[in-house]
């Protein structure tokens, strides 16, 4: 397999990864497919822009959790705190 096509394949599991929700999963492959079409396509290609917005897409959603997952658990911890 060439390294393009590594790239699509790891690009198209990265997008069935973030359409479940699974960013955690996808962000590797995004990752993986960007490096491998950077070094093959030049820096302006259409489809290193597409994967770049891709990722960043996705970072901004694993962010996103993280922080809704960090204000749900101080408002447990709040919780906890005052029921003693």
């Amino acid at each position: 397999l060439s390294e393009l096509a590594v790239a699509e394949t790891s690009l198209s599991i990265a997008r069935a990864m973030k359409e479940k929700g699974d960013y955690a999963a996808a962000s590797p492959l995004f990752s993986r497919a960007l490096s491998l079409s950077k070094k093959n396509l030049p820096g302006d290609h259409p489809q290193v822009k597409l994967i770049l917005s891709e990722q960043a897409e996705c970072q901004k959603q694993i962010q996103s959790k993280q922080s809704a997952a960090g204000k749900s658990g101080n408002r447990e911890s709040g919780t906890r705190e005052s029921g003693t």
